[in-house]
């Protein structure tokens, strides 16, 4: 069997003496005739990833972006911090669910309830190559709704405001 050298293993877990999560990514190192000379192994604390995505972009005041990790038990554990100070580590969202049990080629979008139980519009996507990852991003519905309630206010003043002046002009 010719080996699979252009492919990397990656794991992402809780070291629990540091208390960090951690990526570990390894690859095997080839000779020319395709025999295992060893492997190279590296890994990193994922608290900068966290930083970078709690630092990003901000869509608003609610939205955020984070990533969960699913061991197969069906508990989803956080890979990076959650904006939301709560003492949770693991979370099991509609969201997160419906991602894990998608073929992994897809983004699951909708509207449930996030991890602290606040209805969200989120967006999920398994990341091809780090098994059962997923990156997840949220934003409160009320704040994703705000322009089409703003709008819809507006079109209800000037529907009002028009009947107002059709009945004005009609009197007079």
């Amino acid at each position: 069997a010719t080996p699979s050298s252009d492919v990397p293993f990656a794991t992402l877990y809780e070291d629990t003496n540091l208390g960090t999560r951690e990526v570990a990514v390894a690859q095997g190192v080839f000779d020319p005739n395709g025999n295992l000379w060893g492997t190279l192994v590296g890994t990193t604390d994922l608290s900068r990833l966290s930083d970078l995505m709690q630092a990003g972009t901000r869509l608003g005041q609610t939205d955020e972006s984070y990533l969960v990790s699913d061991d197969s038990s069906g508990i989803a554990r956080f890979l990076t911090t959650p904006r939301n100070t709560t003492a949770l580590t693991s979370t099991v969202t509609r969201g997160v669910a419906d991602a894990l049990a998608s073929s992994g080629d897809s983004t699951i979008q909708g509207s449930y309830n996030n991890y602290v139980g606040m209805p969200v519009y989120g967006a999920y996507r398994v990341l091809p190559g780090l098994g059962r990852v997923v990156l997840a991003t949220e934003q409160a519905t009320t704040e994703a709704l705000e322009p089409v309630n703003a709008q819809t206010r507006g079109i209800l003043f000037a529907s009002v405001l028009g009947a107002l002046t059709a009945i004005a002009g009609a009197y007079v």
